[in-house]
């Protein structure tokens, strides 16, 4: 059920944020390095956002970024048609690099025979190594072509070491990894770990030249806020994710009535958060002062429900290189 396409359409939002991330050497005071477009969530952005994809591309075009990062469901598994979002993603990287992860709509759990399976047999699929049950149920893996067609870097399980005004940054991409983080969350963890090695690992200066500085935490994008504290632990100093949609009905004073995969309040539901240290949401100014700074955006598009007191979103996140102090 697709609620969403007969609601109208919804004014598009931007949303900025500043991001002080540590140093080495430290810049003091802190210096702003670039700009980050974060977008997330398409789904039926084109139909559903006033002003459709040439809205959202006008709004990416003023905000001069140094990069864009799109963090999952680029595509939605309700249609079968992707080339719309190939060339939203073409008009995307003519601005400025662009790089993308998958979301959970890229995996769906269907059997060879063309059934949907059931959590009880997806469960079951934890003793099959977790690239085959990845490769079972993923339609992302057919698409990475179609996305490098278009000038975009596909990220998942990449890290890439960037050059931003002579700061060098490692970024990296983690894949959703649905069904398997219900069905065996350990093994999702794993990736996770190897990817946060990898990042350690990136020391090499990108082809822009040496850097003199260096951020010394990893950007991560990920489609899922709700795994933070994870992201944290294993020493990433900024995520940005999607998923959640904002909840996607707001209600004053309550927030979002319902969050994607999490269970409790306070939820990491939209805004900015500080992580483990996170019990604050902001919603925009203000840079990050806990172990990591995570970004949940609301998502451009809608699934299933209207949206209501939670406008799609365009993310502009200004990211500094110093000690976690507010800029000057």
């Amino acid at each position: 059920m697709r609620v969403a396409r007969h609601h109208g359409r919804y004014a598009l939002r931007v949303r900025h944020y500043d991001v002080v991330l540590p140093a080495l050497p430290a810049c003091h005071p802190a210096r702003r390095i670039g700009t980050i477009v974060h977008l997330s969530d398409l789904h039926d952005a084109a139909e559903s956002v006033r002003g459709g994809l040439d809205a959202i591309v006008s709004e990416v075009r003023g905000a001069d970024p140094d990069l864009i990062a799109f963090t999952g469901d680029l595509f939605d598994r309700h249609d079968g048609d992707v080339s719309p979002a190939l060339a939203f993603l073409r008009r995307l990287s003519a601005i400025a690099p662009t790089f993308v992860v998958s979301g959970n709509h890229a995996r769906n759990p269907i059997a060879p025979s063309g059934r949907q399976l059931t959590f009880e047999e997806v469960s079951r699929m934890a003793a099959s190594p977790p690239d085959r049950v990845l490769s079972m149920t993923s339609t992302w893996a057919e698409l990475v072509g179609e996305i490098e067609a278009t000038g975009a870097t596909p990220l998942d399980d990449g890290v890439r070491t960037l050059v931003l005004h002579g700061v060098q940054v490692v970024l990296c991409g983690a894949r959703d990894a649905w069904p398997l983080i219900p069905a065996c969350p350990e093994r999702w963890s794993s990736s996770l770990e190897r990817l946060a090695e990898g990042a350690a690992l990136a020391t090499e200066p990108a082809d822009q030249g040496t850097a003199v500085t260096t951020l010394a935490k990893p950007v991560l994008l990920t489609h899922r806020p709700e795994h933070a504290e994870l992201y944290a632990r294993l020493g990433f100093g900024l995520a940005l994710t999607g998923h959640t949609h904002g909840g996607q009905v707001r209600l004053p004073l309550i927030g979002a009535l319902r969050v994607p995969n999490q269970r409790r309040r306070p939820y990491y539901d939209l805004g900015m958060f500080d992580v483990p240290a996170r019990r604050s949401q902001r919603d925009g100014a203000g840079p990050g002062q806990g172990a990591m700074t995570l970004i949940v955006s609301s998502g451009l598009g809608c699934s299933e429900l209207p949206r209501i007191n939670c406008p799609p979103e365009v993310g502009v996140v200004a990211l500094w290189a110093g000690s976690p102090s507010r800029p000057s």
